[in-house]
């Protein structure tokens, strides 16, 4: 019973890292207007060494208004050191998919061979 509640523990754990697990990665992109769609989410870099992730509401004269954590901001494009346009990542999806399955099997596996008592010795048949 104890290796059922276990299993439930371990798998609801697991669960929870794929849900809060970050599948994107962002792409450099130019910062010309052109290039940059309105109320997706980017990355934008300041000179200033800051960094503000939100949706790009618009552009107006040489300022930028983005939309952070439900405040509209407006930077001015000259304190723009970088744009980066948030993108699906399939590989780092499948990746953590696989890692997920293979920690959950090596658990199940632990479970039902019992390798996780203190008194667990593989090899007490062959010596």
């Amino acid at each position: 019973m104890k290796a059922i509640n276990y299993l439930k523990h371990v798998s609801i754990l697991l669960s929870y890292c794929i849900l809060f697990q970050s599948c994107y990665s962002y792409k450099t992109i130019k910062s010309n207007e052109k290039d940059i769609e309105l109320l997706k989410k980017y990355k934008i870099d300041l000179k200033n060494s800051k960094r503000i992730k939100g949706k790009i509401v618009g552009f107006y004269n040489d300022t930028v208004q983005i939309l952070s954590k439900g405040k509209n901001l407006k930077i001015s494009e000259k304190d723009i050191k970088e744009i980066k346009k948030r993108k699906f990542s399939l590989l780092k999806t499948s990746l953590t998919t696989l890692t997920v399955a293979a920690v959950s099997a090596l658990a199940i596996f632990g479970i039902s061979f019992n390798i996780f008592k203190k008194d667990f010795n593989p090899f007490k048949n062959i010596i």
